[in-house]
């Protein structure tokens, strides 16, 4: 398991379709879980920025999550009503 570099998030390694789940660490409410392929996955990290996560499963298959900020988001939202 992992932290954010922010600390709001903890990404904790699963088994099978369900690769990582990841939480907000204030709340302890599970916010999403993200599919992989394989089993046991460990070996987490975010990066720098927080907005990649990287998990490797027992097999050596990398995983790798990417998601948009805040302000991407909303302008996205902003631009479909």
């Amino acid at each position: 398991m992992t932290f954010s570099p922010d600390g709001r998030r903890l990404a904790i390694g699963s088994n099978g379709a369900e690769a990582v789940k990841l939480w907000d660490a204030e709340s302890l409410q599970e916010l999403i879980t993200l599919p992989g392929e394989g089993s046991m996955f460990q070996s987490i990290a975010f990066s720098p920025d927080g907005r990649a996560l990287a998990a490797c499963n027992s097999q050596g298959k990398l995983h790798l999550w990417y998601a948009p900020t805040f302000d991407e988001i909303a302008r996205i939202e902003a631009a479909n009503p």
